[in-house]
């Protein structure tokens, strides 16, 4: 299951900052935790409608886990 997180993470950075040179955070919790602060800093734009609710099924793959952010 944490490959299989780490993965989703991964490919939504990936979609989400293709340019991202920040380290991958070593934790699953560190992970949750910025997508959890990435979904803070959404806009309401329509364009992002696809990228939300990826990052929403992605945010719920990690707590059905029961990985807690920090």
């Amino acid at each position: 299951m944490n490959d299989f997180l780490k993965q989703r993470y991964m490919e939504f950075i990936e979609d989400y900052d293709p340019y991202n040179q920040e380290e991958t955070p070593e934790t699953l919790e560190a992970m949750l935790y910025n997508l959890l602060e990435i979904r803070d800093d959404f806009s309401d734009d329509l364009e992002f409608d696809t990228l939300k609710e990826v990052l929403e099924a992605t945010i719920e793959q990690f707590k059905a886990a029961g990985i807690e952010a920090y």
